[in-house]
């Protein structure tokens, strides 16, 4: 995994007003950007590779949060999971007479 403290950091240095709206935004662009480039690689990374470098990531920014004072910044929701098929019950459902 990559340390992203460092990159994020200079982003924000390099920032002539450094508000939460700011640093949100620039937060969301790093999101954007970092889970565009790994989706793209080729041979493709597993969703888990994937998620790992995003956790590491929000760790980052949780950590500039903190030192700028403000709170942790939440990370986004979880995209939706797609649906898997439905399990079949345990127990038949009972009869109706």
């Amino acid at each position: 995994m990559a340390d992203y403290y460092p990159l994020l950091a200079r982003a924000l240095e390099a920032l002539p007003d450094r508000s939460p709206d700011m640093r949100h935004t620039v937060y969301e662009r790093a999101r954007a950007a970092l889970i565009g480039q790994l989706r793209s690689l080729d041979p493709p990374l597993s969703e888990a590779d994937i998620e790992a470098e995003r956790v590491s990531l929000d760790r980052a920014i949780a950590r500039l949060e903190i030192e700028h004072g403000g709170q942790p910044e939440p990370a986004p929701p979880e995209p939706p999971q797609e649906a898997s098929a439905p399990r079949e019950a345990s127990e038949p459902p009972p009869e109706l007479p």
